[in-house]
């Protein structure tokens, strides 16, 4: 990337994007917190894995 600059926008979704995560985890309940905090990553790593794996092989150009 050659432009540096973030920009207004880049910056209102790094902000959304926080509080986002930080009210979802405060609705977690308290005891729970530290193993959501552990789960939450290892999830999201999970499921890119198990997408990039469905999508290989497939033609996700073609929309007929």
């Amino acid at each position: 990337m050659k432009d540096s600059r973030v920009g207004a926008v880049g910056v209102v979704g790094l902000v959304l994007g926080l509080v986002l995560k930080y009210q979802a985890l405060i609705h977690v309940p308290p005891e729970c917190r530290r193993e959501a905090l552990l789960m939450f990553p290892t999830i999201a790593r999970f499921s890119q894995v198990q997408m990039a794996s469905w999508a290989k092989g497939r033609d996700l150009t073609d929309l007929d």
